[in-house]
């Protein structure tokens, strides 16, 4: 009788022990959701500087190394979050261009890239979260070489379809403790990524009033088929609310 008796109360002591570790486990966890708040829930806006590395040789002509370095604009909103993970609906902008010379003759290459993804986030700390996104890009771009010879400028735009992958960080700077709070918070953001275009073909001609007054002997200069892709470091700040 005494043998049962010490089974029973050992049965139910695990039963209690279990109940008490699952209340506690649910606690926390909404405690953690609680105390995250407006670090995991928000809508940001960011503006940084994105500086890739272009090795194609068809990005040659248009800059006197391999580095592309841009402006960035990026937006993105929280669609779900479950404990210290969320999911952010983000878009981008890229801008910017390079410059060099060609056998004397001024070149330039302007480039503007669009991105629209999904970005997985978890927060290591309430106001430190880590990212991963992986998305499609439209790059709309446009190359221009002086023509000395005909005193007037080549040129050649196009659109390319592509990727973009990053990793990266962010840590808030300005914001209250309490995820409750509703106010403006300051991020900084770091993040290295690949991204990656299709190539395409080149061929300067006049365009525009460029056209109406060149030459008429010029013809099409067939240039390397251009394609910008390579990996990419971005500093960013942002603002979220």
């Amino acid at each position: 009788m005494s043998a049962g008796f010490s089974q029973a109360m050992a049965g139910r002591v695990m039963v209690a022990t279990f109940c008490l570790a699952a209340t506690s486990m649910a606690f926390a966890s909404q405690a953690s959701a609680q105390s995250l708040g407006k670090h995991q829930e928000h809508t940001q806006a960011s503006l940084g500087v994105r500086t890739s590395l272009v090795a194609d040789s068809g990005y040659d002509p248009y800059a006197d190394d391999n580095v592309l370095t841009q402006g960035s604009i990026g937006l993105s909103h929280t669609l779900f979050a479950e404990g210290d993970w969320s999911l952010a609906a983000a878009a981008g902008f890229d801008f910017g261009g390079v410059s060099a010379n060609v056998r004397g003759q001024h070149s330039e290459l302007d480039m503007y890239r669009f991105s629209l993804a999904p970005e997985l986030r978890f927060h290591l700390l309430p106001r430190m979260y880590f990212l991963g996104r992986l998305g499609p890009t439209l790059t709309r771009d446009r190359v221009k070489v002086y023509d000395s010879a005909a005193a007037t400028d080549l040129s050649s735009a196009g659109l390319t379809f592509g990727f973009d992958a990053a990793l990266g960080a962010a840590y808030e700077v300005i914001g209250k403790t309490s995820g409750a709070h509703h106010g403006t918070r300051g991020w900084i953001q770091l993040e290295l990524g690949y991204g990656w275009a299709a190539s395409r073909d080149v061929t300067l001609e006049p365009r525009g009033d460029d056209a109406d007054s060149a030459p008429e002997r010029i013809n099409g200069v067939a240039m390397p088929a251009l394609a910008i892709r390579g990996p990419a470091v971005k500093v960013a700040v942002a603002a979220s609310f």
